[in-house]
């Protein structure tokens, strides 16, 4: 849930992607994931994330409508917001 929540916290509007973009290619550099940064031109990054041999690959955009809305969360006990292996452990 946390980093859910802090993926959320990230103000991605159009023309804001780069930061998202950098918090996931963190996120994701593990030693079973290759993850490759691409400079667009225009300040936003494009990625590339693989697991081995790639047989698919999605192609997606970053960018969200505005306005940018914080997450809130309510009456969610705290113990239920920590990162657990089982729900995104490999998430930092």
């Amino acid at each position: 849930m946390k980093s859910f929540l802090n993926l959320l916290s990230i103000d991605s509007s159009s023309g804001k992607e780069r930061r998202l973009a950098e918090y996931l290619a963190y996120a994701f550099s593990t030693a079973r994931c290759t993850t490759e940064c691409f400079e667009v031109g225009d300040g936003s990054l494009n990625l590339y994330f693989s697991w081995g041999q790639p047989r698919i690959l999605f192609c997606t955009h970053l960018d969200t409508v505005p306005p940018f809305i914080p997450p809130r969360v309510e009456n969610i006990p705290p113990e239920n917001l920590q990162t657990h292996a089982t729900d995104g452990g490999d998430l930092r």
